[in-house]
């Protein structure tokens, strides 16, 4: 249940957007986060409706309720972006290719990055405990490396989380297998895209134990297509991979 619905001042009770967000989101987070999906070519303000005091950024946890975009200029539209933002599939089983890079991040990081707890499972070159890789993928939980690598959190399960720092261990200057800040912001942005914008992005399931009907789990899904999708691509990389070089006429990288 979102706690904040965005609404353009030129379609009042037309909800364009919203979130549901900690008690400690402040207005910079939010504006920053409304900057990823909504523009117009002024700018716009971000009021509350029971305010005509337009929001700046600030430090300051922000209240709930309705949000009220206007656009700076007379006649301008506040429009809303159309990048996709993509589903995540679930975690693939270990491969030997990436046996290397799975253990230098175990390695350099010996501990869930967010959650500081000691951890072995690395995912997307940083190591997650099960609970908080579970949120990365459903885009429940993001890191913004603008703003000071902290921690987005965009559903309840998130929440006891956010404003807090990811561990520096991950994002050492001068380390080679440092966090690349460009994936952060990429996942921050997609889970932006995924929790903001009209009616929010579906929840797929995560928690399939042995034994249990995966296949059956994911038809029941709200998107089953873009779900299965994502997990044929995430299981037969290099099938793909292939495919999409002989469709564009390319050469594969050579091996270094």
């Amino acid at each position: 249940m979102r706690n904040i619905l965005i609404e353009f001042s030129s379609a009042p009770g037309r909800t364009q957007g919203g979130l549901c967000v900690s008690e400690n989101l402040t207005a910079a987070q939010f504006l920053d986060m409304l900057d990823v999906v909504f523009s117009s070519p002024g700018g716009f303000q971000t009021r509350f409706h029971d305010s005509m005091v337009p929001l700046e950024a600030s430090n300051k946890s922000i209240a709930h309720g309705l949000c009220i975009l206007n656009p700076n200029e007379r006649g301008a539209q506040i429009l809303t972006s159309d990048e996709p933002y993509y589903v995540r599939p679930l975690s693939v089983p270990d491969e030997t290719e990436r046996k290397t890079f799975r253990d230098q991040v175990r390695q350099r990081d010996g501990r869930c990055v967010i959650t500081g707890q000691i951890n072995l499972e690395a995912h997307n070159g940083i190591l997650l405990r099960k609970d908080i890789h579970q949120l990365w993928d459903d885009y429940s939980i993001a890191v913004s490396p603008n703003d000071g690598y902290r921690i987005q959190g965009f559903l309840p399960g998130a929440w006891e989380y956010h404003g807090t720092v990811l561990d520096p261990v991950c994002r050492q200057p001068g380390n080679q297998l440092s966090v690349v800040d460009g994936l952060l912001q990429w996942h921050y942005e997609q889970a932006v895209l995924c929790n903001m914008r009209g009616d929010g992005g579906p929840s797929f399931e995560f928690d399939f134990p042995a034994g249990t009907d995966m296949m059956g789990g994911i038809r029941k899904d709200p998107a089953p297509g873009e779900r299965m999708e994502a997990e044929l691509f995430a299981r037969y990389p290099k099938i793909l991979d292939r495919e999409i070089v002989e469709s564009y006429n390319l050469q594969p990288a050579k091996q270094m």
